[in-house]
């Protein structure tokens, strides 16, 4: 058998309300392993001088396979929750031009090729930010509740230019010369987050600057989860 704490798993009853004293079910619930479905347990015995005339008993893992379907067969009511401050949506647009010229010709006794070109790149993002509430979804959840969404729109141009310059000094020597201005993509995890705000209890001191009760929680960091450009 097994107990955890007694924390509301949820609105296990259906009511609309997560409450222990209301009906629903917590994880304090025992259980017991003679409980389970059939096939779920295995019980091992033997194993070595230390466990002789001992039992262990193990739950199957591929009854775990689906871990949604295990969760609620003994925990019934759980929910499928995103993260709202780790949850967003990026749409990228781009439109690219590109120039290039060769050449060829001599320096003086000594050969040469060469060529010039540029890439000119327009990005357009639009980016979903979720709006986060002090809720939460449930009783256990760590996540903040939804509240809203918000558009965020931004663009930028790039210009890349790049050159190569080739000169034969010899057969078997070529002289070498070259620039080029590159850019790489946007790491996208890094956009749209949601806002996290740090909490802590407001104190003594604080409390009488504010004018408020000592066990007030009171912002005291603020995070975008996300770089706005």
């Amino acid at each position: 058998m097994w107990k955890d704490s007694g924390a509301s798993l949820g609105d296990t009853n259906g009511d609309g309300e997560n409450s222990v004293a209301g009906g629903d079910l917590t994880i304090g619930k025992t259980n017991f392993f003679s409980d389970m479905p059939a096939g779920w347990v295995n019980q091992v015995n033997g194993l070595g001088p230390g466990g002789a005339g001992h039992s262990f008993y193990l739950i199957d893992p591929k009854v775990m396979d689906d871990p949604m379907a295990f969760q609620n067969a003994i925990y019934p009511g759980n929910k499928r929750l995103a993260n709202p401050s780790r949850t967003y949506q990026v749409k990228e647009q781009t439109q690219t031009a590109y120039f290039k010229a060769n050449f060829a010709g001599e320096l003086g006794d000594l050969s040469y090729t060469a060529n010039i070109g540029a890439q000119y790149i327009k990005t357009e993002l639009d980016m979903l930010q979720n709006q986060l509430g002090s809720e939460r979804p449930c009783s256990l959840c760590t996540a903040s509740e939804k509240t809203g969404e918000k558009w965020l729109n931004r663009d930028y141009s790039d210009f890349l230019p790049s050159m190569n310059f080739n000169l034969n000094l010899t057969k078997n020597v070529i002289l070498r010369a070259g620039y080029g201005k590159t850019m790489t993509t946007l790491d996208i995890g890094k956009l749209a987050g949601g806002v996290s705000v740090g909490r802590t209890r407001a104190g003594y001191v604080l409390a009488a600057e504010l004018g408020v009760s000592p066990d007030l929680l009171v912002a005291v960091q603020g995070r975008q989860n996300g770089q706005i450009m």
